[in-house]
């Protein structure tokens, strides 16, 4: 099926929005286990974020590579995500990592499952269970968009 008559539906768009916080839990959850399990992850999260950083920003710069990084991405992102501004996951990533340099484990363990797991799962009900909508799209559950 085309992705692009897939989105423009409430079933596509929410399907989409779904595996955007699916794609959420999942890399957020590798980066806690590497940040956890591995002896030098300083160093190889550093670098992964560092990558994913200044691939994300210079799609901004490089009009070849924000083609073909949107279309990739495109399904996955937010409307201010394809403008230009950062995306989620490098957000996602970057938060993650300075926490993890800046605080010890005992308070990176208890930070960073909230960060992966309470905005995932809170927009994915705010989408099952609308309580109340916001005028920017969000909810009491969770984010709309």
């Amino acid at each position: 099926m085309d992705p692009s008559k897939l989105s423009s539906s409430a079933h596509g768009q929410f399907y989409f929005f779904t595996i955007r916080k699916l794609i959420h839990i999942l890399s957020g959850s590798s980066f806690i286990w590497v940040a956890l399990k591995l002896d030098s992850s300083h160093y190889i999260l550093g670098m992964f974020v560092a990558l994913v950083l200044i691939m994300d920003l210079s799609r901004n710069f490089i009009p070849n590579w924000n083609r073909l990084f949107l279309k990739i991405f495109r399904f996955y992102l937010k409307p201010t995500e394809l403008r230009g501004s950062l995306s989620g996951a490098s957000s996602l990533w970057a938060g993650l990592y300075i926490v993890f340099l800046l605080f010890k484990e005992p308070i990176f363990i208890l930070t960073a499952p909230v960060m992966v797991f309470a905005d995932s799962l809170a927009g994915i009900i705010g989408k099952i269970i609308p309580l109340y909508t916001f005028p920017n799209s969000k909810s009491i559950g969770g984010s709309g968009i």
